[in-house]
C-alpha cells in the first residue's frame, strides 16, 4: 500500500538477449531506451520500484530480461488499453 492505494506487481515488458558475459551490463542500454518510450515514461511516471530480472534462457543459450513495477489496478487498466498484449 502507498498513500492508501494497493500496489500490485506487475510485468511491463519483456526482451531477449544473446549469449553475454555480462547479462546486466548489457541490458542496460536497451532498458535506457525502453525508458525514453511512451510505454517506459508512463512506467516510470505512474509505477512503483521499476526493476527488472534476468533469467537464463536455455532456448537460445541467452537471456530474457523482464522488467516488472507495482501498479494500482486503475492504472493496471489504463496500461492494458494503452498497450495491449499481443
Amino acid at each position: 500500500m502507498h498513500n492508501d492505494e494497493v500496489y500490485t506487481r506487475r510485468h511491463v515488458h519483456q526482451f531477449n538477449m544473446g549469449d553475454v558475459e555480462d547479462p546486466e551490463l548489457y541490458a542496460a542500454g536497451p532498458i535506457y531506451e525502453w525508458q525514453l518510450t511512451d510505454m517506459g515514461k508512463w512506467v516510470m511516471k505512474h509505477g512503483l520500484d521499476p526493476t527488472f530480472h534476468t533469467h537464463v534462457n536455455p532456448m537460445t543459450y541467452g537471456y530474457v530480461i523482464n522488467i516488472t513495477a507495482h501498479i494500482t489496478d486503475r492504472r493496471w487498466t489504463e496500461f492494458l488499453l494503452r498497450w495491449p498484449a499481443p
